[in-house]
């Protein structure tokens, strides 16, 4: 692989990563001895060569590619949920089953993104309301314990803010 396409493809894995973009262009500068410029121009010009390096050059092939990795997304949540030792674990991994459930239902089109509709809460209650049905009942009583507490917080908060609000 050349310097330049090695770059470009440690950039977007950094990033991926989430590391913060003067931590990525102080380590690009130190592997590959170049110049913060020289980083910063391969950010500016990353529209003309990221979507040929990740394989996104055409619209249909990216569609499938983003299906592909929500459905891997899917099956990490789903492998944590089958074994997660701690209920809180099986919670979570059941929130990222659901919301990437919603994501794949937005991008085929079945959901319209940020368009709230009636369709779209019940289909969100249908797989919520799915999950729940596949639970053991001292999972259940986890989850409706949970729900509960959170409710309570968000109650505890919205009243503090109420309270900061009225505050002179």
């Amino acid at each position: 692989m050349n310097r330049r396409l090695e770059l470009k493809t440690d950039l977007l894995k950094m990033e991926g990563a989430g590391v913060s973009r003067p931590d990525i262009i102080e380590q690009l500068c130190l592997k590959f001895h170049v110049r913060p410029k020289s980083v910063y121009w391969y950010y500016q010009t990353r529209s003309q060569w990221q979507p040929e390096i990740m394989g996104l050059s055409e619209a249909k092939e990216a569609y499938h590619q983003t299906l592909n990795r929500l459905e891997y997304i899917y099956q990490k949540f789903s492998s944590v949920y089958m074994s997660a030792p701690e209920a809180n674990n099986k919670i979570g991994a059941l929130r990222g089953m659901l919301e990437t459930t919603l994501k794949k239902a937005e991008l085929t089109g079945v959901l319209v993104p940020g368009v709230p509709s009636e369709g779209k809460q019940n289909f969100q209650s249908l797989i919520e309301q799915e999950v729940l049905d596949s639970l053991s009942p001292d999972e259940n009583a986890v989850v409706i314990e949970a729900a509960s507490l959170f409710m309570r917080k968000r109650s505890e908060l919205m009243s503090l803010r109420e309270q900061e609000k009225n505050m002179p």
